[in-house]
């Protein structure tokens, strides 16, 4: 038993940067800093606006590496407690650590000599996570020509379209994307963004969601990979995005049931 509140917290924070050494240390993943505090004079402020980091492979040119010209993957966890390559702090106490970590991901990538840059959009508080992830992307992306692919989480979904909204430059390179449990809307692009909006709904993106609000508790849950048939109410959201059940009830496990087809997505819009 663990209670609410600093205790749990404390937990949380060792058994998350456990999972970080461990993809550290077996990956070759490395802390970069991405922007600092400098200008922040207080210790107060200082606590407030920490320095903006990732974690990035040590071959991709934000941690020093040459190679430039390996794709890279940037995946990006949702908001609330959880940092850097984490998608659910209850799960990394109870369930383990590959089910509530990006380490599969990490693995996967480095089979395929593909960069990974793990985001940690919530290193300020969730309210600053777009702003976060605007400071970072700025700097992971601003000498960027290889290939690049995605895996958004949750409100993380959300923050990458709107920054490609901002940015879509980026889609000259952008070559996939997953969705797990998005929380964007297509309709935030179709008036000003179509070139984003045909791409959201193009074979290079693909939308994995967990059945817990689309079913009552004592239905069978789908088998990942499952096709989901779409109402009016999520066609007008998320629009003709391809979208598969991604075998599990758990929002914060969506990204591990749904992981094998993750990484079938990818090797099928990958330039080898």
């Amino acid at each position: 038993f663990i209670s609410d509140g600093k205790m749990y917290d404390e937990i949380a924070r060792l058994c998350m940067e456990y999972a970080q050494d461990l993809m550290i240390e077996k990956y070759g993943l490395q802390w970069v800093t991405l922007s600092d505090n400098n200008n922040e004079d207080s210790e107060e402020e200082k606590k407030e606006f920490p320095p903006i980091r990732a974690l990035v492979s040590s071959t991709h040119p934000a941690a020093g590496g040459n190679g430039k010209d390996r794709p890279t993957l940037l995946l990006v966890t949702g908001k609330g407690g959880v940092r850097a390559g984490i998608f659910s702090r209850q799960h990394i106490l109870t369930t383990g650590v590959e089910p509530s970590t990006a380490l599969y991901a990490v693995r996967e990538a480095h089979i395929r000599n593909v960069n990974v840059v793990l985001l940690d959009p919530n290193v300020r508080g969730e309210r600053m996570s777009y702003s976060v992830i605007t400071q970072s992307l700025s700097k992971i992306l601003e000498s960027n020509s290889s290939q690049l692919f995605v895996q958004a989480h949750s409100f993380a979904g959300a923050n990458i379209v709107r920054y490609l909204m901002d940015n879509e430059y980026i889609l000259d390179f952008l070559k996939g994307i997953v969705f797990t449990d998005s929380t964007h809307s297509i309709q935030w692009t179709i008036a000003k963004h179509p070139r984003l909006a045909e791409f959201l709904q193009s074979p290079a993106a693909i939308y994995f969601r967990s059945s817990k609000s689309a079913f009552c508790a004592t239905a069978k849950t789908p088998p990942a990979g499952e096709e989901v048939v779409p109402d009016s109410t999520w066609l007008h959201r998320f629009g003709n995005i391809r979208t598969c059940w991604a075998g599990t009830r758990e929002h914060s496990l969506s990204d591990w049931s749904a992981r094998k087809l993750i990484w079938g997505h990818f090797d099928k819009v990958i330039d080898k």
